[in-house]
């Protein structure tokens, strides 16, 4: 029997300093501790962001168009609703650099049992290594539309 470990998520970390027109030492440490990013590849996403951004923070509107770049097949309305609904609780409709990058880092994961930890994880922020239905059928959601990707 396969045992799935779900990952603890470092939201705590977001909230104690966002990401600003520059990426800094210490930001590019903390990308690289929760992402699974080169550092080459972790500035190439981040200038990206910081041309659709400039003020260093997006909306809905503006991550649509630059997840749809990375992944194409996904339903990108779907996707962003259950990414601010994760990483957007309070309603602030803003995501920093670090907010943004952990989805991408997520949906990035190539073997399915990975996706679902991931996914698991990015629900379950309390760290209580449980889901409701809710959560669970927002996870089966996100995962199909990340997967979609993933077949040729």
């Amino acid at each position: 029997m396969k045992v799935l470990l779900i990952p603890s998520f470092p939201t705590q970390d977001l909230t104690r300093k966002t990401t600003g027109k520059y990426l800094m030492p210490d930001d590019i440490q903390w990308c690289r501790k929760h992402a699974r990013f080169r550092e080459k590849d972790l500035l190439k996403w981040f200038r990206r962001f910081r041309e659709r951004c400039p003020k260093g923070t997006m909306n809905q509107e503006e991550f649509k168009p630059l997840f749809k770049s990375a992944f194409p097949v996904a339903d990108v309305d779907l996707v962003s609703e259950i990414v601010f609904e994760v990483f957007d609780p309070e309603g602030k409709q803003k995501l920093d650099f670090k907010e943004f990058l952990i989805p991408i880092d997520a949906v990035n994961c190539r073997q399915f049992d990975e996706k679902l930890r991931w996914g698991l994880a990015l629900w379950d922020q309390k760290n209580r290594k449980a889901i409701d239905f809710y959560g669970m059928k927002r996870v089966v959601q996100l995962l199909d539309q990340v997967s979609k990707q993933d077949t040729p």
